[in-house]
């Protein structure tokens, strides 16, 4: 099923029935198979996978600000009519999470943030956009630019189980790193702006972080957040930033766990 409105998003919903989860892919990527098995993992809700404008179906459609991805993240539910949705967000998707419950409170019934990119931690967005955008100079060759895109993008991958190679896929091809360069400059602004806005939602809230040493700059950036939030961090060993991918049994059990307490919440 697919749910589109405002010309500038596109969502698919799986299921018939049940309250939503929203899933938010990182960077410029589709969130249609983006976390894999999740959708699988949740048949008793309708899980949405929603592409803000400028990212993966809706590359050409919009610009990929935070602004334009809340407004279409509260459209897709609300034409669900389902009201108040668990979200999650990965990387860049984390940061979209936070900002969609900053504008709809009303329409979140928790979160689950995957590694979400740093909102109070400029000099990591900085490096993240120096580093991004150096990679996507060669995307713009001819004829060989897409197929070395390509295999820079699956560089940064990291380790990724049997199980998830298809969502490895999907994160790697739906969208290119000049999106994804294009969807973090647009954003950057909007992060700083959203660190003071940030406060307790009252609903479960779990930030997954990587594996890093305690006294990192994202580490205690996602611990300002969950002070913030109210939210729990976890710190799985071995973690990457994209763990989706190196575990998604236990992200989907994560996600599992907030979407039950908050079903429990709800009555």
């Amino acid at each position: 099923m697919s749910v589109s409105g405002a010309k500038d998003y596109v969502a698919t919903v799986e299921g018939e029935t049940g309250a939503p989860v929203l899933l938010l892919a990182g960077g410029a990527s589709s969130s249609h198979g983006f976390f894999p098995g999740l959708a699988e993992a949740l048949p008793g809700n309708r899980v949405i996978s929603l592409d803000r404008p400028g990212t993966g179906r809706a590359v050409r459609l919009g610009k990929a600000s935070f602004a334009t991805g809340s407004a279409a993240a509260a459209d897709a539910i609300r034409r669900l009519g389902a009201g108040p949705a668990v979200v999650v967000g990965q990387s860049l998707g984390g940061a979209q999470a936070v900002h969609f419950a900053v504008e709809h409170p009303d329409l979140v019934a928790g979160l689950v943030l995957v590694d979400p990119t740093p909102l109070d931690a400029p000099g990591q967005l900085r490096l993240a956009k120096r580093l991004l955008g150096t990679m996507a100079l060669p995307g713009r060759l001819p004829v060989v630019g897409a197929k070395l895109d390509r295999l820079l993008f699956k560089a940064m991958g990291g380790k990724v189980a049997p199980e998830a190679k298809d969502a490895f896929e999907v994160m790697t091809t739906s969208a290119t790193l000049h999106a994804t360069v294009r969807a973090l400059e647009e954003t950057l602004e909007e992060t700083a702006a959203l660190v003071g806005r940030v406060t307790p939602l009252g609903v479960p809230a779990v930030i997954l972080t990587a594996d890093r040493k305690a006294d990192h700059d994202v580490r205690l950036s996602h611990e300002r957040l969950a002070t913030a939030l109210r939210a729990r961090v976890v710190a799985p060993a071995g973690a990457i930033h994209a763990d989706h991918l190196r575990d998604p049994a236990g992200v989907n059990a994560l996600v599992l766990q907030v979407v039950v307490e908050a079903s429990a919440r709800q009555g």
